[in-house]
């Protein structure tokens, strides 16, 4: 008997064709593993351009074992806060990125925690960074958008390395909001618009160091605007009211620059929008004000449905009742259920159907699937975006003390489904697992959205935190 592989007795074409084929298959095995780990990172806020806030390839932590969350290394002293906006992290190609208090971008190993590299900006960063595609960005007190290299190499030198920026871009205002990339588009918000760029550095950029201008831009004027979400090719953003935009800067487009009026507006009745938005399943979803008091509102993505008149105008399709609402919690979206965080983690079904029913007008009025339980004598201040990641859904906040006004920042984890350590009627959910990540006696204690990426939790609350299970 031959031990020669068969592939011997075959002809040399239909042998160079089967080898051909067996690489083909490696290739897309390669392929789909390099799409599926570059899924399990946090790349901006939101974990994407929709902010959904949800992590659909997380699989290490779950409900059955996230009480076993552990820090893995100290709290770098990274001086990660600013006064009013903690900069949320970004996690990509085993590096996490935030913005400091000091003016620094900062990126460290995300599994050690070790210093990488940094980049100097002119002020404080409250912007939380985004990177895709080999560069991160990030926007700066200074009233500069700033790019770097994200794996620390071009314009970097020195040890500790430190990095110059590939391009800037300058504003009227400070850079508050974060960067939303997508389809080669960075998109940034501050008071009176939103302003698009090329995110390779190219088109309308010049002059060494580069400087770029935009590629097109909003009118806003005097309007406070927050940071916006793009999907299927529509970009949203709150200001007084919410706005919809051709995100290709097409349509409803014109002149030298290049300014763009609304597709449609949505105006949540007496009152104005105060979240950054974000959409799922042809929904949008945003925190509003009105005289009725807070409320989570769902708009037709599309601008049909509820929608009307010439410039059109778009009424929500249900409203969901707030106790306060937070200006810096964007709604969180995963599995039919939408979470928003007010002076409590409230959670919603998206589809307005469940816990819902008309009111004597006829809209549609949602009450909670479930709220949680705040620790007596204790109040919620400046709460941040709830992260979702396989069947948990994590909070932070600052929690403070109504005898002394000490103020604590945490971090909690709660079952998504609403049923784990949840009781009741109408029905609350107590955490599964928690931690204090800061304190500062007498004042307010700054802390981050969380984000969940590759089996780790991380946010920033005056240094980088990470948890995840002990080796």
């Amino acid at each position: 008997m031959s031990l020669r592989d068969p592939l011997d007795r075959q002809p040399l074409a239909m042998r160079v064709d089967c080898h051909r084929r067996r690489t083909l298959r490696a290739l897309a095995l390669f392929a789909a593993l390099a799409v599926l780990c570059a899924g399990c990172d946090w790349q901006m806020f939101g974990y994407g351009p929709e902010h959904t806030s949800f992590n659909s390839t997380e699989t290490a932590i779950s409900v059955g074992n996230v009480a076993g969350l552990v820090q893995r290394y100290p709290p770098n002293d990274g001086n990660g806060c600013g006064i009013e906006v903690c900069s949320a992290p970004a996690v990509a190609k085993g590096s996490v990125y935030f913005g400091t208090a000091s003016g620094d971008l900062v990126a460290s190993d995300a599994g050690t925690g070790n210093l990488q590299w940094s980049g100097h900006t002119g002020a404080a960063i409250s912007s939380s960074p985004a990177v895709v595609d080999g560069v991160v960005y990030v926007g700066s007190d200074d009233s500069k958008l700033y790019a770097f290299d994200a794996a620390g190499t071009t314009n970097c030198s020195g040890s500790p390395k430190r990095c110059a920026p590939l391009w800037t871009a300058n504003f009227m205002d400070k850079v508050r909001s974060s960067p939303t990339v997508a389809n080669g588009v960075v998109y940034v918000a501050i008071s009176g618009g939103v302003f698009a760029f090329s995110a390779a550095g190219t088109t309308n950029c010049s002059g060494s160091p580069k400087v770029c201008n935009p590629l097109w831009a909003t009118t806003l004027a005097n309007v406070a605007v927050r940071t916006p979400a793009i999907a299927n090719g529509v970009l949203y953003v709150t200001g007084d009211y919410l706005y919809a935009y051709d995100a290709a800067g097409t349509i409803n487009c014109s002149g030298t620059p290049k300014l763009c009026t609304p597709l449609w507006t949505g105006k949540p009745g007496t009152g104005t929008m105060h979240t950054p938005p974000a959409v799922a399943n042809g929904v949008v979803y945003v925190g509003a004000q009105t005289i009725g008091g807070p409320f989570l509102l769902a708009f037709s993505a599309a601008g049909i449905t509820n929608c009307s008149g010439s410039p059109k105008v778009c009424e929500s399709l249900w409203a969901g009742s707030l106790q306060g609402l937070s200006f810096n919690s964007t709604p969180a979206i995963a599995n039919g259920v939408v979470y928003i965080i007010g002076s409590l983690l409230a959670a919603f079904d998206a589809a307005g159907i469940k816990n819902c029913s008309p009111d004597i007008l006829g809209d549609q009025q949602c009450a909670p699937l479930w709220t949680v339980e705040r620790p007596s004598g204790t109040y919620w201040w400046g709460s941040w975006s709830p992260a979702v990641a396989n069947g948990v859904v994590y909070v932070s906040y600052q929690l403070i003390s109504i005898l002394d006004f000490n103020g604590y920042a945490r971090i909690e984890a709660f079952d998504a489904a609403g049923t784990t350590n949840c009781s009741g009627t109408p029905k609350t959910c107590s955490p599964l697992w928690s931690d204090v990540v800061g304190a500062r006696a007498g004042s307010f204690a700054e802390v981050s959205s969380p984000v969940v990426a590759n089996g780790a939790v991380y946010l920033n609350a005056g240094a980088i935190y990470k948890y995840a299970f002990s080796s």
